[in-house]
């Protein structure tokens, strides 16, 4: 018989089961431990059982879809206006048999019950809250165009494609040689620092990436310290398993405007390329919007490739929450508004920018 039901504790492995069966494309990270699902998911400051809906058929677990809220604009707090269906999973042996719809509806109607007035499928900032590090790359990039069922699935029941990034990709084995004549007198005025660990900015920063192990990088006006730019690299160790390299995405990277097109982030991209390499990295990802021509230009200059696409869906028709099968919670529900712990930081390590410079991403003691 089949039956719906929220999250318990014991759940994971058999989650994990459903993940490894279901897992179809290259939107997918390779899990092979609950570990990973705990501690990208689960342990999640704002995980809500009640949110993670899963489906069951003769007490065994056949699918689940996992309901959450996207974060507020300082990125202190969760806003319960913003609702987001991050992912709807079926095992192939039970699909085509209305779970996965039946899953949809009761994340929405979680949704809606909670405060959100408009609903995605799929996530992308500030709707990512949980599964940076599983699904899509180095950052959510809605449902990527190589998930083509899961794009299927979405227009079916209403939604829309919205924004849309695009996800480029590089091996670092060869690095380029750049025939840019700003890049040598620029060397000479500036420094690049990589930070170990670094302590996340916001409530929402930590509770997203602030258990990878990660790089800070920040370059900085030698003469007078003025800030340009900066960089997040965190290591996708579960994408890296799929993909057969050792392998780290970029966010966050930024230039200050006064300093654009002048050359800064051509150098600052390429010493972290070099010193990344050093660190025995293999491929490097990054996402931009499809709006952003000049962060496509400088990617593509500097040799990366677009290997996928990532779109936002938007339900676009009003909810229909009729006819919604009977669903047990196991847990009262509790959504936390903030929380203010992060981790120490690691120490800054300056980089050479003429001479090779070798770290390791080490948690501090």
């Amino acid at each position: 018989m089949l039956e719906y039901r929220t999250f318990r504790n014991g759940d994971p492995p058999e989650i994990l089961e459903v993940w490894k069966a279901s897992r179809d494309s290259r939107a997918f990270a390779v899990v092979r431990t609950c570990d990973a699902l705990e501690t990208l998911l689960f342990a999640k400051p704002y995980f809500d059982p009640n949110g993670f809906i899963i489906a069951e058929s003769d007490g065994r677990i056949v699918g689940f879809a996992h309901a959450g809220f996207g974060a507020t604009e300082d990125k202190q707090g969760i806003d319960h206006s913003l609702g987001a269906v991050y992912i709807v999973r079926v095992h192939p042996a039970f699909r085509n048999q209305g779970i996965g719809a039946n899953l949809l509806k009761l994340a929405q109607s979680y949704l809606a019950r909670h405060g959100a007035i408009v609903q995605y499928l799929g996530g992308m900032f500030p709707l990512n809250a949980f599964y940076v590090g599983l699904y899509g790359g180095s950052e959510l990039p809605g449902l990527l165009e190589s998930d083509a069922s899961a794009r299927r699935f979405a227009s079916a029941h209403g939604y829309e494609p919205f924004d849309k990034c695009l996800v480029y990709q590089r091996k670092v084995e060869d690095l380029p040689r750049v025939a840019d004549t700003r890049i040598a007198l620029l060397r000479r005025s500036v420094e690049v620092q990589a930070e170990p660990w670094p302590l996340p900015t916001t409530w929402w920063d930590a509770a997203v990436l602030g258990n990878m192990p990660s790089l800070r990088y920040e370059m900085i006006e030698r003469e007078t310290q003025t800030p340009i730019g900066r960089a997040w690299v965190w290591e996708m160790e579960y994408f890296g398993q799929a993909w057969g390299f050792p392998t780290v995405g970029i966010t966050d990277f930024q230039i200050d405007p006064s300093f654009r097109r002048r050359g800064y982030g051509k150098l600052l991209l390429l010493t972290m390329l070099k010193h990344l390499k050093e660190q025995q990295i293999e491929l490097v990802e990054l996402q931009t919007m499809s709006t952003n021509d000049s962060a496509q230009g400088l990617y593509e200059g500097l040799g990366f490739m677009k290997v996928d696409s990532g779109q936002a869906f938007r339900l676009s028709r009003p909810l229909d929450l009729t006819n919604l099968p009977p669903l047990k919670e196991s847990y009262p529900t509790k959504l936390p508004q903030s929380h203010h712990g992060f981790h120490r930081a690691g120490a800054v390590i300056p980089i050479t920018l003429n001479e090779p410079t070798s770290i390791k991403i080490e948690r501090p003691e």
